[in-house]
């Protein structure tokens, strides 16, 4: 198996607006692989209990990756889901300059992400 990498974004809908931010999903057919790629962003990190992880990147409209193994269920998706929320509601605070963060914004993002990754999930076999 190989694998899995596609992109999605967490603004109203999904949609594929000119200057949204993305997130990269990556998902690993190993444990292994998640953990690779966590050393790779944090080598001095503790990777040997990271089962899944969200980082951010904010550069320009990527905002961050959010990496998986295959096999992963909705508990860790949702938990990543929320790590990508937070980045993407900061991030977005940051564009538009608003000096405050509301919790709607967050909610709103955690389900429009958890959307487009069982989308992805499922269009790309990782879940069937």
């Amino acid at each position: 198996m190989k694998t899995v990498t596609f992109r999605i974004r967490p603004d109203k809908k999904g949609k594929w607006k000119r200057g949204g931010g993305y997130f990269d999903v990556w998902i690993f057919p190993t444990q292994k692989g998640v953990r690779n790629a966590y050393r790779n962003f944090n080598p001095r990190g503790q990777w040997r209990d990271v089962r899944a992880f969200c980082r951010r990147l904010n550069d320009g409209n990527l905002i961050g990756v959010i990496v998986y193994p295959r096999g992963t269920g909705a508990g860790v998706v949702a938990h990543e889901a929320t790590h990508a929320a937070v980045d993407f509601v900061a991030w977005d605070l940051r564009r538009r300059d608003v000096p405050s963060m509301d919790v709607e914004p967050i909610c709103q993002a955690v389900g429009n992400i958890v959307r487009e990754l069982t989308v992805g999930f499922y269009k790309h076999g990782v879940w069937k």
